[in-house]
């Protein structure tokens, strides 16, 4: 029985009356379940076999910025319709196109970004006439597009939007620590934008994980965190009133208060800094809020978040910049005590961590985590250390430059936010490279206020580049 009054009303009611859950415009590139059931041909549940980066285009469908032309082969394992004329059958491999924006492009966007192995439900278009390649029917990985997916179905013959609540089901059920994040992050993204909390939706994905999961069962504490990390302490409500069972008014609070509904409460506070610690590399920048909201000052946290850091945890490094940054502000500003910050007990194995990070090649790490890790550890030398350990980053820089273009140009992308004067070497290194080149004259305009022959009445894709590189130069080389 679930505990708390208010949740075992609500969704009892949403789920045996079936009453309808409250209709919102999509916003943002946001997605129901119904709505991908609605405006695609099918659905297609599917593991990536295969990525192929293809032609790059001076300017996407989606994005004006340079995007490059993708194909992924993807293994079929179901779909709905499961009987329709233009169904891929299972075991079959369909081509998936689709553009996503090179590195060097903006980072406050969300392109679908695939790689092998992934398993995701792809709400697909059909070929064109005459064609063999599928389209998903949005460009942006935002607000519920792609449903991380297990292998196996949690039940056979359900159709439409039946058949995308038990894929939700079984992932939060049985999917990995990654898969149940991803999972979190787009029914949040959908909450969000829709202004309320969809019970019914989330009433029937409880009612399924009820059937696979045991009250106690550690899965209920895993789901709880990934839900609050896609965006921190739901409601504004601490983990305390979550497990009092007041799930605020969205529907992430909702989804965290049922999950921890099913938690023992015994060491529950213990076990969750824990779950949420070891889960780092995966989790979101939720996570901060929950550590701040509820346990900044647990002793646990850090304990845990020191191994983390000696350990080269992904993630590890952000979360310590974070809480350190907190504890070292003045008067309540954003303006830090850098003496105050190097009391804190986490600085010296953050500092240590950031500077191995920093140095260190992508090696086995996906290209996601890699680029994650690069940008705390850059956060965490430019807010915190200076001196010897910035030269650090700047000597892997150098090294990279000549050695690991990969490394160069995933390091450089941050290094070059910095401010003048430090951020000046920096530039000159990065300024001549393809790939960060525009993104570097950028930081440039912002930070200098100088122009550099810019046309404010263009587009940025319209500037001339090569004019305006040739000028920033020039006011590099006159730089001491």
């Amino acid at each position: 029985m679930v505990r708390g009054n208010r949740l075992s009303l609500l969704c009892a009611s949403v789920v045996t009356m079936g009453l309808p859950a409250m209709v919102s415009a999509r916003h943002m590139e946001t997605w129901s379940p119904q709505e991908l059931v609605d405006e695609s041909d099918v659905i297609v549940v599917g593991e990536v076999e295969s990525v192929i980066e293809g032609e790059r285009i001076a300017e996407g469908e989606t994005w004006r910025t340079p995007v490059v032309m993708m194909r992924a082969g993807v293994r079929v394992l179901r779909s709905t319709p499961s009987d329709g004329p233009h169904t891929p059958k299972p075991g079959s491999t369909i081509t998936l196109t689709y553009q996503t924006p090179t590195p060097s492009g903006p980072r406050n966007i969300s392109p679908v970004r695939l790689i092998e192995g992934d398993r995701y439900a792809f709400p697909l278009t059909l070929p064109e006439p005459g064609g063999t390649d599928w389209r998903l029917i949005g460009a942006e990985d935002y607000g519920g597009l792609l449903t991380p997916c297990i292998r196996q179905p949690t039940q056979e013959g359900l159709e439409g939007v039946a058949f995308l609540i038990h894929e939700h089901v079984g992932t939060l059920a049985f999917g990995d620590m990654g898969s149940l994040v991803r999972d979190s992050w787009g029914l949040r993204d959908y909450q969000r934008s829709a202004g309320h909390a969809d019970v019914e939706t989330l009433g029937r994905i409880h009612q399924g994980l009820c059937n696979f999961l045991d009250q106690g069962d550690d899965r209920w504490l895993d789901i709880a965190v990934a839900v609050c990390s896609s965006f921190g302490t739901p409601g504004p409500a601490t983990i305390t009133e979550l497990l009092d069972g007041d799930a605020g008014r969205d529907g992430q609070g909702l989804m965290a208060a049922l999950a921890l509904s099913h938690v023992e409460r015994a060491g529950i506070h213990e076990r969750l800094i824990e779950r949420t610690i070891a889960g780092l590399e995966h989790l979101g920048h939720g996570t901060w809020s929950i550590v701040r909201d509820n346990y900044a000052d647990h002793p646990p946290t850090i304990h845990l978040l020191r191994d983390a850091l000696d350990q080269d945890e992904c993630g590890s490094v952000g979360l310590a910049e974070y809480l350190i940054r907190l504890a070292s502000t003045v008067d309540g500003e954003w303006e830090m005590d850098l003496a105050k910050s190097a009391e804190h007990p986490l600085h010296a194995a953050a500092q240590a961590a950031a500077c191995r990070w920093v140095i260190r090649p992508r090696g086995g790490m996906t290209a996601r985590d890699y680029d994650r890790a690069l940008r705390e550890a850059v956060d965490f030398l430019q807010l915190h250390a200076g001196g010897d350990p910035y030269e650090v980053a700047m000597r892997a820089l150098r090294d990279a430059k000549a050695d690991d273009p990969e490394h160069f140009r995933t390091l450089g992308h941050w290094l070059i936010e910095d401010d003048a004067p430090r951020a000046i070497e920096v530039w000159r290194l990065c300024i001549d490279d393809a790939a960060l080149r525009q993104s570097t004259i950028g930081n440039m305009l912002r930070k200098t206020g100088e122009r550099f022959g810019w046309d404010a009445d263009r587009d940025w894709d319209e500037q001339d580049w090569d004019a305006v590189a040739k000028r920033a130069k020039a006011w590099l080389a006159e730089q001491e």
